[in-house]
């Protein structure tokens, strides 16, 4: 899962976890390490870098699963000395098989894991996702994507609090277009059959209609009580806001509108199918 940030993934991986098939990491960017890692390989650079950077997507992917689960027995069985073993292992393996090493690595470390949570499968929530979608579904072939979206100018209202965020909204557009215009690059490469993409305020306005359909499409069918009691997480307030429109100056939000406007009706021409 992806998009830009503060375009409303967490509360979709949110979702995703109350329907109870999946085990949600929050912001572990187990995927975009994983792309570091094939550079690094691809690129024969050393061996140490690439673990190194193992050990950090192996950390990152620790707190994920403490904060989403909270199961004290994965203390044991997950450890940070064994994720950097396994990264050792696999990772200094033959080089003839260091292309195989990030899916390997991926699939070792969920699979320490995999009894201690009773789940089918496993979503990784990271915005910037959406820049490596089409290497996330090739190196996956059971993998599927989902793409959330929101208006540029919620998402610059939302983001700019943040001392991570751009501040003006020129720097804004500039962050919106690098970001949105990487992630419409590969998902003009990906398996478009794989790649679903979801209007945030969409989902604030039809939430049945909406959680309904991006839960089969990964292959979760719940019951109409389950799906109800899904539903209900969504409050429509987070999801729908015009705090923006309300608050900027109409110059800066003539200039954030017309700026990013053909990069998000790009986006919100496949939002408008589901």
């Amino acid at each position: 899962m992806g998009g830009s940030g503060r375009s409303g993934t967490t509360i979709f991986g949110d979702i995703v976890r109350a329907a109870g098939k999946h085990a949600v990491l929050y912001e572990p960017r187990l995927m975009m390490g994983n792309v570091c890692l094939c550079s690094l390989l691809n690129n024969t650079r050393s061996i140490n870098d690439a673990i190194n950077s193992a050990q950090d997507i192996s950390v990152k992917v620790l707190n994920s699963l403490y904060y989403a689960h909270a199961k004290c027995e994965l203390a044991q069985k997950l450890s940070k000395q064994r994720i950097e073993q396994l990264a050792v292992d696999i990772l200094g393996s033959d080089a003839a098989d260091a292309g195989k090493a990030p899916k390997e690595f991926v699939q070792s470390i969920l699979g320490i894991a995999q009894d201690h949570l009773a789940v089918d499968a496993w979503c990784e929530k990271t915005p910037h996702n959406i820049k490596v979608a089409d290497t996330v579904l090739r190196t996956f072939d059971d993998a599927v994507f989902i793409h959330i979206i929101r208006e540029p100018v919620e998402v610059y209202w939302s983001i700019k609090k943040f001392d991570w965020g751009p501040k003006t909204p020129k720097d804004f557009v500039k962050w919106y277009i690098d970001c949105m215009g990487h992630g419409k690059r590969a998902y003009e490469r990906a398996d478009h059959k794989r790649y679903l993409t979801i209007s945030l305020e969409s989902l604030g306005q039809t939430p049945r209609s909406i959680i309904n359909h991006a839960l089969q499409f990964v292959d979760v069918d719940l019951p109409e009580d389950s799906l109800s009691k899904v539903a209900d997480i969504v409050a429509p307030e987070k999801c729908i806001r015009d705090k923006a429109k309300r608050s900027l100056p109409t110059a800066e939000l003539d200039y954030i509108e017309s700026s990013c406007q053909d990069l998000y009706d790009f986006w919100l021409s496949l939002a408008a199918k589901v």
